[in-house]
């Protein structure tokens, strides 16, 4: 089983009286108060992308029927709209790296037979080969049980890429308030058990 660990780590400063005086100058203490706490995941939030590539209409087309696909299967699943963002979308040209030939070099450059640092020179050229599309979206699966459906119908759906998975809790909030809580607790019990020994009232934090 998942756990996720939040722990806290708190420092007070706090206030003496002394019993034997009552001094201009109060003395302080510092202590500190640790607290940790796990909760389960109940949640599963999934990156992916839909990727197309070709001529440029084309593309575009593609990965619209594709993201489309996605997102009919996503509301047929039981995912809530809200679940479901996209997280950006990237058109990017394609290029092809060619070897220009050694003749083509020699016609070329009147410097081949010199330093390269004194006259460099290209020996790739780039050709336009048509165009990425690619749009990422995130979602967030609840409950984790159903995490195997959705992953393989998305791979049906169109979806050709995974970016990231992250398992979360709905009560994570809660547990951080909780666990803070329990860290002061924890320093201010120290002071008072300090602050009896040392013969002194604890005044405040």
């Amino acid at each position: 089983m998942i756990f996720h660990k939040t722990h806290f780590a708190v420092l007070l400063t706090c206030l003496l009286t002394s019993l034997s005086s009552a001094q201009e100058t109060m003395p302080t203490v510092e202590v500190s108060g640790r607290s940790e706490s796990f909760v389960v995941p109940d949640t599963i939030q999934l990156r992916f992308a839909v990727t197309s590539r070709g001529e440029l209409s084309k593309a575009t087309q593609d990965n619209a029927q594709r993201n489309g696909k996605v997102l009919d299967f996503l509301k047929s699943a039981g995912i809530h709209a809200k679940a479901v963002q996209t997280v950006s979308l990237e058109i990017n040209p394609i290029a092809q790296r060619a070897q220009a030939s050694r003749k083509s070099q020699q016609a070329q450059n009147p410097f081949e037979n010199a330093p390269a640092n004194e006259a460099p020179s290209p020996d790739e050229t780039l050709q336009p080969k048509g165009y990425l599309v690619r749009r990422e979206l995130s979602v967030v699966i609840s409950p984790i049980e159903s995490f195997e459906k959705i992953y393989t119908g998305l791979l049906r759906n169109g979806v050709n890429q995974f970016d990231s998975m992250r398992f979360l809790s709905t009560k994570e909030e809660e547990t951080r308030f909780k666990t803070r809580i329990a860290a002061i607790r924890d320093a201010k019990s120290k002071a008072e058990a300090m602050s009896a020994e040392l013969g002194a009232t604890l005044e405040g934090v």
